[in-house]
């Protein structure tokens, strides 16, 4: 490859090599997996404080409120 040609391509991609590249993008799919992980911990956590609030009303209450809520009931009304 003629040496103008490589200094451009080298120029265009800020002077990086290909091992360089690669290395950047592993760096940023790392930063994106601990992300994920944490968005997903939190997703848990906040499952588990909703089905918490269930159960504490469900006994407060003497209820089922998943039974009484059942969206996938035909005779299912919200009382008010």
């Amino acid at each position: 490859m003629d040496k103008k040609v490589w200094k451009e391509l080298q120029d265009r991609k800020g002077g990086k090599s290909a091992k360089q590249d690669e290395r950047d993008r592993i760096k940023e799919l790392e930063e994106e997996v601990k992300v994920l992980r944490e968005e997903r911990d939190l997703g848990k956590l906040k499952n588990l404080a909703l089905e918490t609030l269930i159960d504490i009303a469900n006994k407060e209450f003497k209820t089922d409120i998943k039974k009484t809520l059942d969206p996938r009931r035909p005779d299912n009304k919200v009382r008010s």
